[in-house]
């Protein structure tokens, strides 16, 4: 399934969700503010591994193998369904009620009746 990284969080006023990033340039540490992305969230979820959460190498490997191709995809990636699964789990644990919404929507949209 096709999935647009690219989409920004919103507030509920419908303004951007903003967050600092680290960046070097010229060998300097500094502190920007970006919007919040899909892409984003997908990379901290699959880095991030909880105290009660024992993963085995192989799985480890696996997250770490799907954010850095989710870090390399320009816009959109075709994600498979497990994927997508897994995602929707790692993001429903760790995100807010607002960032699990939205990208829940995103990564597995309502049907329309």
């Amino acid at each position: 399934m096709k999935v647009n990284l690219n989409h920004v969080f919103k507030t509920l006023e419908g303004e951007d969700i903003i967050t600092p990033k680290r960046v070097t340039k010229d060998g300097n540490v500094a502190t920007i503010q970006e919007s919040f992305t899909l892409k984003a969230a997908c990379i901290n979820s699959l880095m991030q591994v909880s105290a009660q959460n024992k993963l085995t190498g192989e799985e480890k490997v696996y997250r770490a193998t799907l954010a850095e191709d989710i870090f390399r995809a320009d816009g959109e990636i075709d994600l498979k369904i497990d994927d997508i699964k897994l995602l929707k789990d790692l993001i429903g644990e760790m995100g807010s009620p607002l960032i699990v919404k939205q990208a829940w929507d995103i990564l597995d949209p309502p049907t329309k009746n």
